[in-house]
This record gives structure tokens, C-alpha cells and sequence, in this order.
């Protein structure tokens, strides 16, 4: 019957689908600038979350400032708090202060907590000093969670001050710092 051989043919192509997405995704592995454009029509158009997750990472294995873009878009758009979470810590894998303003534009807009826990966690793995008053500011607007760690991973000079006031108002953060 008709049905039947449009609903083989729709089963085709999901897996042609499928096929392709991993395909995409490992050749992002390797670092192939030109899965960008594909990644970032997958995070446009794809109602699935799970699809989502997987093109943010092949973005965040590919890194430059493209992907870095786009998932800064993502960061800040998509729907589905678990993709936003994963967004939140693929840009924390590209460090450097190129990833600051994609982070505290997330942070003043972002209303779930553990994607502001994950942004937070990211500013830290920037390793720049630009990432400390945004740090700073988390603490005191949500008092995150993990944002000593976040100070401790930033390790810039600038954020020992900041640090050693956490472990005097807070002593069981003197804890942390031993790890």
C-alpha cells in the first residue's frame, strides 16, 4: 500500500538522518571547520534535544570562533535546558577570554540554576582575568554554587583576594582550595 512505502521510505530517510549526523559528528572530532554550517542547521531546525546535545559537542571539538558563535546563540536560545546546560560546558572548553562576553550575556539572562551553575563553572575554566568580575558578579547576584571553585579554576591573581575573603566568611571553603 501506499502508507506502507511512504512509511518505509520515512524510515529510510531517519536513518540516512542518523547516519549522517554521525558522520557530521566525527568529522567535527577531527577538527573539519566545514561541519560548522551543518552542526549549526542541526541546532536550528532539530526538535530533538538529544540531537542537539550531540551537535554541541561536535562544536565544541572542533572550537574556533565559529563554533564558539554559535553555540553562544545556543547558549542563549535554545529551548531545552539540557542543551543549554551542555552549550554551557562546551564553551568552557575553548578557555581564553574569547568565551567571557558569550558567558556573562548567558548568565544575565539564564533563570535555571544549573545551567548558571555550568556557565559559572566555565567562566572559571577561561583562565582570564575578565572572567573574575563576571565570577564576582554571579556570587553575588545568585550565590552560585561553585563559584569558589570557579575562583579557584580561574586562577588568575586577581581572584586571590576574592578567594581568601570566601574562605573567611565561608572556612569550610578552606576545604576546597586543598583540592
Amino acid at each position: 500500500s501506499k502508507f506502507s512505502r511512504l512509511y518505509a521510505r520515512l524510515i529510510e530517510v531517519s536513518n540516512w538522518y542518523e547516519d549522517h549526523l554521525e558522520a557530521v559528528t566525527k568529522s567535527s572530532s577531527l577538527g573539519h571547520v566545514s561541519a560548522v554550517p551543518v552542526l549549526k542547521r542541526i541546532l536550528e531546525n532539530d526538535q530533538k534535544e538529544e540531537r542537539r546535545k550531540i551537535a554541541v559537542q561536535g562544536l565544541a571539538k572542533i572550537k574556533g570562533k565559529k563554533a564558539l558563535n554559535v553555540l553562544g546563540k545556543v547558549l542563549l536560545n535554545d529551548k531545552h535546558v539540557e542543551v543549554r546546560e551542555e552549550c554551557a560546558k562546551a564553551i568552557g572548553q575553548f578557555q581564553g577570554k574569547e568565551i567571557v562576553p558569550h558567558l556573562a550575556k548567558a548568565l544575565e539572562t539564564e533563570l535555571d540554576p544549573m545551567v548558571r551553575k555550568e556557565i559559572v563553572k566555565s567562566l572559571g575554566m577561561a583562565r582570564h582575568k575578565s572572567a573574575v568580575p563576571v565570577i564576582e558578579k554571579a556570587r553575588e547576584r545568585f550565590d552560585e554554587t561553585g563559584v569558589f571553585s570557579a575562583f579557584m579554576r580561574n586562577g588568575h591573581p586577581s581572584a586571590i583576594p576574592i578567594l581568601e575573603r570566601e574562605i573567611q566568611e565561608h572556612p569550610s571553603n578552606r576545604y576546597l582550595a586543598i583540592e
